[in-house]
Order: structure tokens, then sequence, then C-alpha cells
């Protein structure tokens, strides 16, 4: 038939599948002419546009019941209102990619730093951090369970973490709370704010190292022994919490090996006669 085409040369061109052009054919916004002859359906050059307005509202995000109603009940006031809280969902969209984006890039050096620097240490600042305990010990707290999926429901920016207490770090013991870490630059994006359950820690001046643990290498402060060594050399003292946080984990064989950044903050010691 002359300038009519078959569903397969409509989905070509449009790069549609035939079960989608069925689909608006079944809802009535395309109205294809059925042969007698042969049986075939046959779609006018109307057809075509009506399905190039409907990929429009489809690449917008809407759906394909949407992009019906949108094309055959709506008039245009309801369009623009469509369209305007189409554009809030893709704005927030937008937002949540280059935050994406920007902590993948961070996640390079995140992995880089770890596995490269084991035990040796520098004088670095620690980001601010929201820390929700989830562990006690290597079981997961029933009452944080619900806290604790809503956060995992925030990867990729949030890591496992642990806190290890100052009197902990100085006596080289096992003792420490682990759960999951935030960076306080994310929090707007991600909802979070300090509440029951939920720590701040605010940036300050740390020894900054990476050290590894594993299931047979378990977490404890003896990882970070250099780091105290470093800060001992210098005439520095531990002054509050060591915080930790996984950048990398693997699986070799049947063990576990996680990579670990960590910051100790810390203080010049005070001498007599000072």
């Amino acid at each position: 038939m002359k300038n009519m085409y078959k569903i397969g040369e409509v989905a070509k061109l449009m790069g549609l599948t035939p079960q989608a052009i069925r689909y608006y054919e079944k809802m009535g916004i395309i109205s294809p002419i059925k042969s007698h002859d042969s049986g075939y359906r046959y779609y006018d050059v109307w057809d075509i546009h009506v399905l190039v307005r409907a990929r429009v509202y489809r690449e917008y995000g809407f759906s394909m019941s949407k992009t019906v109603d949108l094309i055959s009940k709506y008039n245009s006031e309801d369009i623009v209102s469509c369209l305007s809280s189409e554009e809030e969902n893709l704005q927030e969209t937008i937002i949540w990619n280059l935050n994406l984006l920007q902590q993948l890039r961070e996640m390079q050096q995140i992995i880089q730093d770890s596995a490269n620097n084991i035990d040796k240490c520098r004088i670095a600042l620690r980001p601010a951090m929201y820390f929700l305990q989830t562990q006690n010990g290597y079981e997961l707290l029933d009452n944080r369970l619900e806290l604790y999926q809503d956060w995992v429901e925030k990867v990729p920016f949030v890591f496992p973490g642990g806190i290890y207490e100052k009197s902990v770090c100085e006596n080289r013991g096992d003792e420490l709370a682990f759960g999951l870490i935030v960076e306080e630059r994310y929090s707007a994006l991600l909802n979070i704010e300090k509440t029951e359950g939920i720590v701040y820690l605010p940036s300050r001046p740390c020894i900054h190292t990476s050290f590894k643990s594993g299931s047979q290498l378990l977490l404890s402060t003896k990882r970070l022994a250099p780091a105290i060594e470093f800060m001992n050399s210098r005439g520095l003292k531990l002054s509050g919490d060591a915080v930790s946080r996984v950048a990398l984990m693997k699986r070799t064989g049947n063990e576990y090996l996680s990579w670990h950044q960590a910051w100790l903050p810390f203080e010049h010691e005070i001498t007599r006669g000072q």
C-alpha cells in the first residue's frame, strides 16, 4: 500500500518494539489499516507522528500508560502540570547522579590510597562523618536492623567502618564499635542527621593510615600499632577515638580480605616545664 508502512518498518524507523506499537494501537492512540488481502496492518504518517510524540514523553520518564493519557486524555494545562512534576523528578535524578559521579571518582582514589599505603602514615584532616553502630562483634544488632536497612539503601555513599575507643587503643584491646559511616557532605543528599543511635564525628587533624584485615586476620586495634608508633616517635599522643572505614573488600579462596583507611586524632605531648 502506497505511503503505508508495516509494523516491522515502523518499529525500525521509530526505534520501538513491535510490542510497544501494538500496545499503543490497543490503547487507541494509533489506528492502522488492516489489509483484507494480506491481513497485515499498515500505518500511515499520522500514526508515525503520534509515535514520535510518544517517544518524547517516554524519554522524559513517563510510563507507557501515562504517555497514552498525555496524548489522548489531557488538555494542555494538564500536560504542562505533568511536565513540571517530571522536571522536579529529573532535577533530583541529575543531582543524585552528579553526586554519584563525584563519589565514583573518589572511590578510585580511596581504593588506591588504601591499597598502596598499608601501614604508612601521614597527617591528614579526617572528614566529618556520621556513624551508625550496627554490630556487636560479628552479629547485627536487632534494635538497629531498621536503621541498617535504611542506610544500606544509601550505598555507595555509605561505607562499613568502626570506632576504636581511645582507652582501647592505648591498651591494645580488641573491642570496637562496628557499623556504617557516611561523610557529612553527603548527609543532606541522603537525609541523614544526628539522631538517637547516630553519632556525629566532626572533622579534625589525624594520623592517617591504611591496614588490612580478614577472616584470618581479625579486626582489632593491633592493626593500628604502626600509626600509634608513628605518633609516639614524633612527640604526639592519641587525643580521641580512632575511626576506620572499609575501602576495599575481596575474597581470595576461602578468605575474606578488607583494606581499611584509618584516622587517629592527635595532640602534642606536653612536657614538664612548658
